[in-house]
């Protein structure tokens, strides 16, 4: 299990953030692993994602496909 802190996202799903490459793994962990998928929850955490508008997209994206629960 991993942790993405609403901090890290562009590190981790931003392909020009300044330490993307650091975080790749974890991406391509989320994207290409059969049994792998993000899972968040509580009420702070849903608030911060609300803000994070530039991944809504991309987390919709994986919803649709079952990796974000």
């Amino acid at each position: 299990m991993i942790v993405i802190d609403t901090n890290t996202f562009a590190s981790v799903f931003n392909f020009y953030s300044a330490d993307h490459n650091e975080f790749a793994p974890v991406l391509q962990w989320i994207k290409n692993e059969k049994d792998t998928c993000m899972v968040y929850g509580g009420t702070k955490y849903r608030a911060e994602l609300k803000k994070a508008i530039h991944y809504l997209k991309l987390f919709n994206e994986f919803k649709k496909i079952g990796k974000f629960v």
